[in-house]
């Protein structure tokens, strides 16, 4: 059952043990602390240690306090050594520890929106297994830990960053949403297992970097402007599925009368009129373990 606390500095939070998937097939039962609100200097690592020094998980849900988004000040974080788990989706962050104390912390988990200086000090704790983050390029990858395995970028900035693209073949999976415009270069080694991207408006160079290595499995959705120049079937992947709630995207429709004759052989797409044929698609999924907490 979940605990409620407020601290005379304004500081609110609830609290409760909960078990939390701390690994591809691991879970463990963590102390939660969701924070409600920050005083007004948005500090509250000491407090949160002097109550609760074994908390696992920190999750703030915070309200617009007084017409102004609040700040989430970190300082102080390295020294909740229990913390494997941080959601933080504020635009106003600060951290002022040692980055290298910061980074020993046995993070596997980060959620968070993109905050220059802070996010990369907490991407690089080594145990860092799972990473989500809003409005970051491309290139803070290039920090992340050999442990990572799983990145979701939303909103993703500066994508043409080469060395971070090669860095992706370490990655099981990889998911690219909600962005404008990205740039595809080819890993190192190999793509990931999964990768997918979802509604990105324009997705460039990623036949090319197709050929040079060829995905895994390919999840495409809501792709406005697919790779212009070049042709959806020069894709090469050993599965790729298009996927869309109503109809296809304009671009598949354009290029379904050039489909060559093995397309059902890799392509699993939805069956729709303007796809004559479609029905005879591929329907043989791969599976995808829901990370969620």
């Amino acid at each position: 059952m979940s605990a409620k606390f407020e601290s005379e500095t304004g500081l609110v939070w609830n609290v409760q043990r909960e078990r939390t998937r701390v690994g591809s097939d691991r879970t463990e039962k963590l102390t939660c602390v969701r924070i409600r609100k920050l005083p007004e200097d948005g500090r509250f690592s000491d407090e949160i240690k002097a109550v609760h020094p074994d908390v696992g998980l920190i999750n703030f849900i915070l309200d617009e306090q007084g017409g102004a988004e609040p700040i989430v000040d970190l300082t102080g974080i390295s020294q909740l050594r229990n913390v494997r788990v941080i959601s933080i989706y504020a635009k106003k962050q600060a951290l002022l520890d040692d980055e290298g104390n910061v980074s020993k912390l046995p993070l596997v988990r980060v959620i968070a929106t993109y905050v220059k200086g802070v996010s990369e000090a907490l991407i690089q704790c080594p145990d860092l297994q799972f990473l989500e983050l809003e409005g970051a390029p491309m290139g803070i990858l290039g920090l992340a830990p050999s442990a990572l395995n799983t990145v979701t970028l939303r909103q993703l900035t500066q994508s043409k960053t080469r060395f971070a693209w090669e860095k992706l073949s370490a990655l099981k999976e990889l998911n690219v949403e909600n962005s404008r415009t990205v740039h595809v270069s080819p890993p190192s080694n190999q793509w990931p297992e999964i990768v997918s991207f979802i509604s990105v408006a324009s997705l460039k160079d990623i036949v090319e970097a197709s050929q040079c290595l060829p995905f895994k499995f390919l999840y495409l959705e809501g792709i406005r402007i697919f790779d212009p120049g070049a042709s959806f079937w020069d894709l090469k992947a050993k599965r790729v599925t298009v996927g869309f709630a109503t109809k296809p995207p304009k671009w598949l429709v354009d290029a379904w009368p050039m489909r060559p004759a093995d397309w059902a052989n890799w392509l699993v797409v939805p069956y729709h009129p303007s796809l004559p044929g479609s029905e005879d698609a591929v329907h043989e999924e791969y599976d995808v373990t829901d990370e969620s907490s």
